[in-house]
């Protein structure tokens, strides 16, 4: 080593106060030696000086992830073309990578990330759940089997060193899915346990490093042997599981060795033999987008509470019970144009309910064209709840919601009205004026009330029967009527509708 020594070399991270040196086994691929024999540390530049490093490879992350970012964009304009409709791009990465063999792979996906957040609007980062949900017709194609292995194919995961491993591992994986069918139920404490570890150990021993380091005759001893230890636990769990006889003292001990994935659901082995963890049923999550109307007829108020704060206080609500349910909340105010955006996110419920605090009616309203630019924002299939007095004519109404409709969205309609629109109860002759036109039209109430209050009902019932034609939920909501009562009963009906849908 002292030859290799006079060649030391370190790494920088580009914007960092010092830099990490690896020491490792091997150097001849990696462009590193170490200068102490010690685990990651963090140098200074004059002690590495100091210490003979003579080449220091500077690392750029932020440059990197800028340029992917650029080519990105790039393939996606390109494909965007040729499909006719926004690509999916899959960019996998061996998590065995980040801190070993790319050591700038955790700084080069910050500055990914944020990058895309906030310095370009052409592409966006999503699931794959997210883009079937906005694009669920895809044609089907069958992958050819393959890997980044030598050859392209499986070898290096199965040969003569290391096939002795799948007949021991097949038949754990039938043992396992046997015993949860015949365990699914149990309330037991003791026996969640057990099951819980025996999932951990058999999908410890399923690990393809295990595989892979025999193969490459590295530390071959130490992988055979996590492979023998795993399975031995796995087959005492369920031996001591049978016999009703658990140790508990020896239980504890191995889940204190491999709790890894506390979460593990071993019940699903009873229905698909599959593991799921049960955090990452934050996959299924959506965007909820309140669409709050805050027009100028929106500021009327008979009582004490407008239409604007009624709907400001129910879309309040229903942000709320969305971030319980871990969707992400965004908000649009609108009136003529749009007043204010905050894009959906998991962090943004704060302002949503900053913005429905600060929201203020006065400018007229017009449905058609916020909705219509709106429609350019919801790309991606989420929840949009409507919540507006709806000043206008219903085929106007629909026309304009059309766009929010025809991308797939789950579209919900709030209809906000004050107890004297909906029944008209003014005794003295006055003048009434139009919030929206500022028109003022003299009135006798007691003349005219009948025929108001059919019409306002026939703008109602045209308005349910547009909707549900659509297969839109729409609902009345009566600023007069508390709005936890109105909102128990509502959510209620949508749950019976769900389970009829």
């Amino acid at each position: 080593m002292e030859s290799a020594y006079k060649k030391m070399k370190g790494v920088v991270l580009a914007g960092g106060l010092g830099t990490r040196l690896y020491p490792l086994t091997k150097v001849t691929n990696k462009h590193l030696l170490p200068v102490y024999n010690k685990p990651m540390i963090l140098y200074a530049l004059d002690i590495l000086k100091r210490s003979g490093v003579t080449e220091i490879l500077v690392v750029c992350g932020r440059e990197h992830a800028g340029h992917f970012m650029n080519c990105r964009e790039g393939q996606v304009e390109w494909l965007a073309g040729q499909l006719g409709r926004a690509p999916c791009v899959v960019a996998p990465y061996d998590a065995e990578l980040y801190g070993h063999w790319w050591f700038e792979g955790p700084m080069f996906l910050d500055f990914l990330l944020r990058k895309i957040h906030y310095d370009q609007q052409n592409i966006a980062t999503v699931t794959p759940l997210e883009y079937l949900e906005a694009f669920p017709t895809n044609p089907v194609c069958e992958l050819s089997p393959s890997s980044w292995g030598d050859g392209g194919y499986g070898a290096v995961w199965m040969d003569m060193s290391n096939d002795w491993i799948y007949p021991h591992v097949h038949r754990a994986e039938a043992e396992m899915v046997e015993v949860a069918r015949r365990h699914a139920g149990t309330g037991d404490g003791l026996v969640e346990r057990v099951m819980a570890q025996a999932a951990r150990e058999l999908l410890l021993a399923q690990a393809s490093d295990w595989a892979f380091i025999i193969r490459n005759q590295t530390t071959v001893e130490y992988a055979q042997n996590r492979v023998k230890a795993h399975l031995a636990r796995f087959w005492r769990l369920l031996r001591e599981l049978g016999a009703g006889d658990i140790d508990q003292g020896w239980l504890a001990d191995v889940e204190s060795r491999d709790n890894i994935f506390p979460d593990v659901d071993w019940r699903v082995y009873a229905r698909t033999d599959r593991y799921y963890i049960k955090q990452y049923e934050a996959d299924t999550n959506t965007n909820v987008s309140i669409l709050l109307d805050i027009s100028r007829s929106m500021k009327f108020a008979s009582g004490g509470v407008s239409k604007l704060e009624y709907g400001s206080f129910l879309g309040a609500c229903l942000g709320y019970l969305a971030t319980r349910q871990r969707d992400r909340v965004g908000i649009v105010t609108f009136d003529e144009d749009i007043v204010t955006h905050v894009p959906p996110s998991a962090k943004h419920f704060p302002q949503v309910l900053y913005t429905l605090d600060r929201a203020k009616a006065e400018r007229p309203g017009h449905l058609s064209a916020p909705l219509n630019k709106m429609a350019e924002h919801f790309k991606r299939r989420g929840i949009l709840l409507l919540i507006s007095d709806f000043y206008d004519e219903p085929t106007a109404i629909l026309e304009a919601i059309k766009p929010l409709r025809f991308l797939g969205n789950d579209l919900v309609v709030f209809h906000i009205l004050d107890p004297q629109e909906i029944s008209f109860d003014y005794k003295d002759a006055s003048s009434f004026e139009d919030l929206e036109s500022r028109e003022q039209i003299p009135v006798v109430p007691v003349s005219f009330r009948e025929q108001y209050r059919a019409l306002i009902q026939e703008h109602i019932n045209a308005l349910t029967t547009r909707f549900s034609e659509q297969r839109i939920d729409y609902a009345v909501f009566n600023t007069g009527e508390p709005l936890d009562r109105a909102l128990f009963s509502y959510l209620g009906s949508r749950e019976k509708m769900a389970r009829v849908r």
